[in-house]
């Protein structure tokens, strides 16, 4: 017997070095560490009891959304499951995360695939959206109880919803919605590019009230050109308009111009061919316009084995983007040099300041859930540190922040669940456990409570420090990878430092001033 154990253990081990030099298991990354890295606070894990399970026949994707039911001003956390496994809704109370879907009656049947937390109706309270394998469905929040309502929208044959995002595209005070869309599993074939049978269709959905929708994809030119992963609204060029991000698998990425009374037109931009996947939204380069990072598949799987349907002429990119926005609706590959190229196989990427040190940092999650190489060699997931100096100006990933995943990562989600100012971290992991991390950074913070309301969509959001520096952030929609974090707006004040004033500059041009608002303070808005 023993015997047959070890015969048996040998063949694998041969299988596996045959798998490696074959490219198989090949999950190098070309890890950037910084060679004078700053001190900073681990983070604190606390324990969530849930764990997502995909559904045979179903894709393993799940879907968050942080959301404060109550409307006491702290988050929950809303984590999607499966067909047959019904959501979780976490709230911390007394220092536990406390599932109280069933107590807020949250109950969802088919599998769930994206969240966007927004008072859909204005009432007042903040209601939740799902992207399900049936479509989009409506859960309307009445007086911290939730009813389900399916969205009355026809759906492109053979497909899923996938992601949601939102924006008011005609400014009537109601949230539109833009749902991405991706052939079934039944019908999906890997890696093809040029079949548009295979391509399902998007749609944008314009709000007319009472949980009605009124399909205006062709109208806006909105469709997209491919199965879409997720999308994203941002006001990219300050026109106080919100444009639409697409990030297709097996096609280009996508950026289309709002250009008012419900009409979009696609830029000139042209990202190549590749496994667009997820979407991140920050201003960078503090120049005050937001610019985008989109993954891809990286370095994790050998370019023979995902051309696919490709042409020879054709040319595929497996490298990260990072757009840096030069404003007009023009952008430059940015991705060395800010030092992100050389990763592997990335789902979602969300921008936030995690170390509270003044800086955009970078949450990236990682593993493919069928690529051999990660069954055995887990990436970590990626929580970059960016760094500013002339030598290191750049993201450096650290172990030392305790936000290491090695899971089937499907994005991060950003959320302040107790109420200290000071942005915590939840990772969304596909066939795995959702992970949950208090932010321990000692450095004080300003929190501006954004109400998730349409009429918030699209405001800037700056900071004017004492010694003149300016940081603006943005409240968008579709960061990360069918999730949707905090709108809250989180501004670190290291020692040493003041802010003179904070503005928020809504999307029809009225202003609110903080002047000289208190360091640890909550700003409220109406």
């Amino acid at each position: 017997m023993k015997k047959v154990i070890i015969v048996g253990s040998i063949l694998v081990v041969i299988s596996l070095v045959v798998l490696y030099f074959s490219g198989f298991l090949d999950a190098e990354e070309r890890i950037r560490v910084a060679s004078n890295p700053p001190q900073v606070q681990p983070f604190k894990e606390i324990q969530m009891n849930f764990t997502h399970q995909p559904a045979e026949g179903r894709f393993p994707f799940l879907g968050g959304a942080a959301i404060d039911v109550d409307s006491d001003g702290a988050m929950e956390i809303f984590v999607s499951g499966s067909k047959g496994q019904n959501s979780a809704l976490f709230q911390f109370k007394q220092g536990a995360m406390v599932n109280i879907a069933e107590q807020v009656n949250l109950k969802t049947t088919e599998a769930v695939f994206g969240a966007l937390a927004i008072d859909i109706d204005n009432d007042g309270a903040t209601d939740l959206v799902t992207a399900q394998q049936d479509g989009p469905w409506l859960y309307h929040n009445k007086n911290g109880r939730f009813v389900a309502q399916k969205i009355n929208v026809v759906m492109p044959k053979n497909s899923f919803a996938n992601a949601i995002a939102t924006a008011d595209i005609n400014k009537d005070g109601l949230p539109d919605l833009y749902v991405s869309n991706f052939v079934d599993a039944a019908n999906f074939v890997t890696a093809t590019f040029n079949d548009p049978d295979h391509a399902k269709p998007n749609l944008m959905l314009l709000n007319l009230g009472d949980g009605r929708f009124k399909d205006v994809t062709v109208q806006t030119g909105t469709q997209g050109s491919q199965n879409t992963f997720v999308s994203g609204f941002v006001d990219l060029d300050g026109d106080r308009l919100q444009d639409l991000v697409v990030a297709n698998n097996t096609g280009t990425v996508e950026i289309f111009k709002n250009q008012g009374a419900l009409r979009f037109t696609k830029t000139t931009y042209e990202s190549g061919l590749g496994y667009w996947m997820g979407l991140g939204i920050g201003d960078i380069d503090k120049d005050g316009d937001q610019d985008l990072y989109i993954s891809n598949i990286g370095s994790s799987i050998p370019e023979s084995l995902v051309r696919g349907d490709l042409t020879e002429q054709q040319v595929i990119k497996l490298e990260w983007l990072l757009l840096q926005n030069d404003g007009d609706m023009r952008f430059s590959d940015a991705t060395k040099k800010y030092k992100l190229d050389g990763y592997g196989f990335a789902w979602g990427g969300v921008f936030e300041d995690v170390n509270l040190d003044g800086e955009l940092d970078l949450l990236v999650a990682q593993n493919y859930i069928k690529w051999p190489g990660h069954k055995v060699n887990k990436l970590p997931g990626k929580a970059f540190i960016r760094l500013t100096g002339n030598e290191q100006n750049g993201f450096y990933h650290m172990d030392e922040l305790g936000l290491n995943n090695l899971n089937y990562g499907q994005s991060a989600l950003i959320a302040d669940i107790n109420n200290d100012n000071r942005p915590d971290v939840f990772w969304l992991n596909m066939a795995g456990k959702v992970r949950g991390f208090i932010n321990q950074s000692q450095v004080d913070a300003i929190k501006v409570l954004v109400p998730d309301r349409a009429d918030y969509l699209g405001a800037e959001i700056k900071a004017t420090f004492a010694d003149g520096e300016v940081i603006t952030k943005q409240v968008t929609s579709g960061q990360g990878m069918g999730t949707d974090s905090s709108p809250n707006v989180f501004f670190a004040v290291p020692a040493g430092r003041e802010v003179a004033s904070i503005q928020v500059i809504k999307v029809d041009g009225s202003v609110k001033t903080f002047p000289s608002p208190k360091t640890n303070a909550i700003l409220y808005l109406n």
